[in-house]
């Protein structure tokens, strides 16, 4: 991909490589026929029939190195980001390595259900994957090699729960607190009693306290030293149409119908005279109150942050935004569009 200035001089150009990870294939068998006409003295044609094996074949290919060449004032500054899978599970990055210009190498790993060593099957790692949830990552950190020392500088640790007994969801997460990179390179693991084993720097960053119960959407966290914040959803679940920072989820929805709110059929005055009650409760006169509308598969159509202040969101036919709009209707930003030579 090749990226030109105005001048049509070359500024950025980003190179792909991809790569076969694993190869396989499907057997199947299918019947095939000859057809011969006997003549009419034999009275009858024939159909021959006879199995014949085939092979369907399939590839797991992977990007597993991208290059960026960003040329400043004619040279050329080049990012080298190299991918490593290596799990066939669940096929998602396990390693992101980034070559640095100053030749240090920033690695980020990822861990996910599928790559903790098995246990009694006690683990919610485990206990996930019995699940069939794969993907969602478990620890993530961050390391830099610099003149052949590795040193771990950030990292996070996701406790997972599962809720109403369909769905997995975060309910805590720890973060790496540390005042210099650390040569203590511990990767978290569970004991064979299925406890969660972490790195003695972590500490906790954010609870999830609240879902909803049928679709699993997030309705009040907090930080480790934070005020609560809820959420309030709408248009059947689809969309986060209120954030309430300072309340949590079953102080602030007494003050609103939360059914009204999350019925598609709600026209958008409808809704913002209901969501102005989260603002002017007595209840929850501390909180900050930011609000949002939609028009679903569109985008966001409003937003209307804390003090008061709304932004409008407008769309053309093709559902491609065009204005941002203030309060008072007045054009802040606009864009056209015009394919390649108009």
């Amino acid at each position: 991909v090749k990226t030109y200035t105005a001048q049509n001089v070359l500024a950025k150009q980003e190179i792909n490589h991809y790569a076969v990870q694993q190869n396989d294939f499907v057997g199947g068998i299918t019947l095939f026929y000859n057809y011969s006409t006997l003549g009419p003295a034999n009275g009858y044609n024939d159909y021959n029939y006879y199995p014949k094996a085939y092979n369907v074949q399939s590839y797991w290919t992977v990007n597993d190195q991208k290059k960026e060449i960003i040329i400043n004032a004619g040279k050329p500054i080049t990012t080298t980001t190299n991918y490593s899978y290596g799990n066939s599970g669940h096929r998602e990055i396990r390693q992101m390595t980034v070559n640095k210009s100053d030749g240090s190498n920033l690695i980020t790993t990822y861990d996910r259900p599928g790559d903790y060593l098995p246990g009694n099957g006690s683990s919610f790692a485990e206990q996930m994957l019995s699940d069939d949830v794969i993907t969602p990552v478990i620890e993530q950190r961050t390391l830099i090699s610099r003149n052949g020392t590795l040193r771990l500088i950030s990292g996070t640790f996701t406790n997972y729960q599962k809720y109403n007994s369909s769905y997995w969801r975060p309910n805590m997460v720890y973060q790496l607190e540390a005042p210099a990179p650390l040569s203590d390179l511990t990767r978290s693991s569970f004991s064979s009693a299925g406890v969660p084993v972490i790195h003695p720097n972590y500490k906790p960053a954010a609870y999830f306290d609240k879902y909803d119960q049928a679709s699993g959407v997030l309705l009040s966290r907090h930080l480790a030293d934070g005020a609560p914040e809820s959420y309030f959803w709408g248009y059947n679940n689809q969309y986060p149409i209120a954030k309430v920072a300072g309340a949590d989820y079953d102080a602030a929805k007494q003050f609103v119908d939360v059914a009204l709110l999350n019925n598609p059929a709600t026209s958008q005055g409808q809704l913002q005279t209901e969501l102005n009650k989260l603002r002017t409760a007595d209840g929850i006169k501390n909180a900050l109150v930011t609000t949002f509308t939609f028009s679903p598969l569109v985008g966001m159509t409003s937003t209307r942050d804390a003090k008061g202040e709304t932004t409008i969101y407008d769309f053309d036919e093709f559902q491609r935004l065009i204005n941002i709009r203030d309060k008072d209707g007045n054009i802040t930003k606009h864009t056209d569009y015009h394919y390649l030579g108009q």
